[in-house]
């Protein structure tokens, strides 16, 4: 199992550092121009939209653009960051079994004395401390960046946005090995994931700008992330962490489950 979970940091160090940089780089910009924005007047602007417009631009996460908290929830914070890593996450949920499956090495892998619940926790636990590092280094970076251009903002704030963002992207990383286990081609797998993390934000922005709709906020993950309202003082909800996490368990369970009874 330690070769397996070896040779998995081996395929995902790389990765995670170019992701890592990528979202660090777009981070600094962003957090660069602030100053030059934030005497806009957004929230004047926004209280002349129609109400359904005003829904869209709220559920984006742009609450209010004169603070860095609203500036960066809606530039980077409440989709940008959860989709990118999203591609990261799901390309290591597909390379656990239907990568495998679709590259012909799955036979060999399971020929090895090893058996499939410990090939698959290998990847498993790889890919939540690659998740874990690449969202706490890129989330705890905001605090040296924005100092360095005075700005002040809530470390704590931020650290519970870490762990909600986290949480978030355990989520995901459940529904991609679900599909993992269903499916034969990394194609699909990846697809099937990007698609449903941009369906579940149109849910919630759509659900937030028009009134019949909103009955179908529960049904999106993003219903229960909320970078804005952590890093103003909002404490976590229990039910959010809980509905996250019931989700990332039993995608993964079923992912295994699937797995060690998938004719290979």
């Amino acid at each position: 199992m330690f070769n397996q979970i070896k040779r998995r940091i081996l395929d995902q160090y790389r990765g995670a550092i170019y992701y890592t940089a990528g979202l660090l780089f777009y981070l600094w910009l962003i957090i660069s121009l602030f100053p030059s924005v934030k005497s806009i007047n957004f929230n004047a602007f926004i209280n002349q939209m129609p109400d359904y417009f005003k829904g869209f631009y709220t559920s984006g996460g742009l609450k209010d653009i004169s603070s860095i908290e609203g500036f960066l929830s809606g530039e980077i914070l409440s989709f940008f960051l959860i989709f990118i890593v999203a591609f990261f996450i799901a390309g290591a949920a597909s390379s656990t079994i239907a990568g495998a499956i679709e590259k012909r090495t799955m036979d060999f892998q399971l020929s090895q004395p090893l058996s499939r619940t410990k090939l698959f926790l290998s990847d498993f636990f790889t890919t939540l401390v690659f998740t874990a590092a690449i969202s706490a280094v890129t989330l705890l970076a905001i605090k040296p960046i924005c100092s360095a251009y005075g700005i002040s903002i809530s470390g704590v704030g931020l650290t519970k946005l870490w762990l909600m963002a986290y949480i978030m992207l355990l989520s995901i990383y459940g529904l991609a090995l679900l599909f993992s286990s269903l499916f034969r081609s990394k194609t699909s797998v990846v697809s099937m994931t990007l698609g449903l993390t941009f369906a579940f934000y149109m849910l919630t922005t759509l659900a937030s700008a028009i009134d019949k709709l909103k009955d179908f906020k529960p049904f999106s993950l993003y219903h229960y992330y909320k970078p804005y309202e952590l890093m103003t003082g909002s404490p976590i909800e229990f039910k959010d962490v809980a509905i996250l996490l019931s989700v990332f368990l039993l995608g993964s369970l079923a992912g295994l489950l699937i797995f060690n009874k998938k004719d290979i």
